[in-house]
């Protein structure tokens, strides 16, 4: 019995697809599309194993997610670790593909971060709902995070003169977890970052 799947795609996972393949060269191309393809089937794999169930995957500019029916907290902080942790595996032949070991490597450390939309906040929150962890102590951990990932960016930018890239990188990494605070915050307790566009 077959399953049917939504796959949807936005004008923005078009548009940094197009940018990737402007600016990167085919061989870091191919590298970054095996180890995200990775990632995501880590996720896939999490969620069979543990019972869940696919809906869709989505495609839009800040990468590809697993839409899934809810599950029980647990299982979910397991789900969003597995992507991650999973994609790590491509260290292992790192002496042959260098290039798309680097690319799990980065991935992976950025998707642990605790900082919610990312692998690691969604799972921080679904052990904190598990365990019955205050909400108000997780959003301080975020909090708290963001500080330091601010702090780091401007030290990085004036400090160590690497420029503006890392300012950049961590008011980008601080605007998306402030917008996905905003948009769960609007929805109440039945968000679902699939509704909003």
């Amino acid at each position: 019995m077959g399953h049917e799947y939504r796959v949807r795609t936005t004008a923005g996972a078009w548009l940094f697809l197009a940018l990737l393949v402007l600016l990167l060269p085919l061989p870091w191309l191919l590298a970054v599309c095996i180890s995200s393809i990775f990632h995501e089937l880590c996720h896939l794999a999490a969620v069979k194993l543990t019972g869940g169930s696919v809906t869709g995957l989505s495609l839009r500019a800040d990468g590809a997610h697993l839409e899934t029916l809810p599950m029980p907290p647990l299982k979910s902080a397991v789900c969003s670790l597995a992507g991650p942790l999973g994609a790590l595996l491509l260290l292992i032949p790192a002496r042959w593909m260098p290039r798309t070991a680097l690319c799990a490597a980065v991935q992976s450390a950025y998707h642990l971060l605790p900082l919610f939309p990312l692998d690691g906040g969604r799972a921080m929150r679904s052990l904190g709902e598990h365990f019955g962890w205050n909400r108000h102590a997780l959003s301080t951990v975020e909090f708290a995070f963001l500080g330091i990932l601010t702090f780091a960016g401007l030290y990085l930018t004036v400090a160590a003169g690497l420029g503006l890239i890392p300012i950049c990188l961590s008011a980008a990494m601080i605007f998306r977890a402030c917008r996905e605070k905003f948009l769960a915050n609007r929805a109440g307790t039945e968000y679902n970052r699939f509704d909003y566009r």
